[in-house]
């Protein structure tokens, strides 16, 4: 779950759920996992976020990534629209306003999808071309999978 600016920019570290039969990462793949600055993790059962996993990511990835006042646009997931989770981290003199985008229109103007995951899809795909051209054995095809090549990718692309 990148962060970007007006700009278009990306901000502060990219957050991103990973699916773990326990909910957390056992003992042997924290020793081995990958890590990078630029990626925070959570786990889930699921591997899909929860309105936890959203507090943890407002307070831990967005807040420290702000300096100033900010419009935080949503999709209309409940699980992130709860004003009371932003405006508990946003206290004092930086504001956080929230705005959320119409049900049916968030493939049409959500920024995210316009105009940066199109990019990144088009950036993988070249990668997974070149590895095969080359036949090289890295796999990053698997969506499901925090293999650390694809931790690594996730890395790459939002440095």
């Amino acid at each position: 779950m990148p962060i970007i600016n007006m700009l278009g920019e990306l901000v502060g570290p990219v957050f991103t759920c990973l699916q773990e039969s326990k909910g957390r990462l056992g003992p042997r793949i924290q020793k081995s996992i990958y890590k990078a600055k630029n990626i925070h993790f959570t786990c889930s059962k699921s591997g899909k976020l929860i309105k936890s996993h959203i507090q943890y990511w407002a307070e831990k990835v967005l807040r420290p990534s702000v300096s100033d006042n900010c419009l935080l646009l949503l999709d209309s997931w409940s699980g992130q629209t709860d004003p009371d989770i932003y405006n508990e981290i946003f206290t004092g003199n930086i504001k956080c306003e929230q705005l959320q985008i119409s049900p049916k229109t968030i493939g049409d103007i959500q920024p995210l999808d316009q105009y940066f995951f199109r990019q990144w899809k088009y950036f993988k795909q070249r990668i997974c071309d070149r590895l095969a051209i080359d036949e090289i054995d890295i796999d990053i095809t698997n969506e499901g999978t925090y293999s650390t090549d694809n931790l690594r990718l996730s890395s790459y692309f939002s440095h």
